[in-house]
């Protein structure tokens, strides 16, 4: 079956893993450059496609992304940049990364300390990546202290009162709080579930049993494959799907929608 990752990211690895988030924030354009040059022979063992996490706005623009792309020029690649909603010129901004080439901005409740106070800002940043069709990617991974006060499934639920039409992508495919993301999404044609990190993450409990009976619920074309890779490598990932759809017996043909034909389907919509 043909595979495309929807979660990649490009950290120094040969730092701590610890420092990995600050190392993907902090990135010069030719250290991603040089790190995807380092990921290709990995990644052309990969049929398909890839979404590009980059976690540093300030390096985007055309000519990066097309340097990039000339890179995997036999995949289909789209970007996603980690946005600075707190920024007064947001609007400017948001202009010229569509104008860049990018296919969604991402929003991380825990790395941006997204709180209750922030929501009228984001609804205004909702409202303009509507207007510009520019899809949305939420973090939905959770834990800590902090698990209520970075309430990302309320976040998920303001962004869809003013995201109606363009894609809406649950990372991580909200963890143990599956359930209310997916009953929140129904009648909704433009949310989607990554799965990246937490189906490996939440083997033998029985959040995957939620997870199941979400797919069930709301359709297997509005899940996607991803790694989260490096921080969960790719063969992990692809083992955990795999014993996932067995225990399950998910059909060949959910699993191929869910492995590739979602992620294509999703492309077309931000193109």
């Amino acid at each position: 079956m043909k595979i495309a990752d929807f979660n990649i990211h490009l950290p120094d690895t040969s730092m701590s893993p610890s420092d990995w988030v600050k190392s993907e924030i902090q990135a010069a354009g030719k250290d991603i450059e040089k790190r995807l040059q380092l990921e290709i022979g990995s990644l052309m063992r990969w049929d398909g496609a890839c979404n590009l996490m980059l976690f540093n706005s300030s390096i985007v623009n055309n000519l990066f992304l097309t340097n990039l792309s000339q890179m995997l020029p036999d995949k289909i690649l789209t970007f996603t940049v980690l946005f600075n909603f707190r920024d007064e010129n947001f609007i400017s901004e948001l202009h010229r990364l569509k104008n860049a080439g990018i296919s969604f901005i991402k929003l991380h409740s825990y790395i941006q300390k997204i709180s209750k106070s922030d929501f009228n800002k984001l609804a205004s940043v909702f409202s303009k990546c509507e207007e510009l069709k520019i899809g949305v990617c939420l973090d939905a991974s959770y834990g800590t202290k902090d698990i209520l006060k970075y309430d990302n499934l309320k976040l998920f639920l303001i962004c869809l009162r003013y995201m109606e039409n363009q894609p809406v992508v649950v990372l991580h495919f909200g963890g143990a709080r599956v359930m209310h993301f997916a009953l929140a999404s129904l009648g909704r044609d433009n949310v989607y579930f990554d799965l990246s990190f937490s189906i490996d993450y939440f083997d033998n409990s029985r959040i995957l049993e939620d997870l199941y009976f979400s797919m069930n619920k709301i359709g297997f074309e509005k899940f996607l494959f991803g790694t989260d890779r490096p921080y969960i490598s790719s063969n992990d990932t692809l083992r955990a799907f795999n014993k996932f759809s067995e225990k399950f017996s998910i059909t060949k043909d959910n699993q191929a929608k869910v492995l590739y034909g979602n992620f294509i389907t999703l492309v077309d919509k931000v193109s």
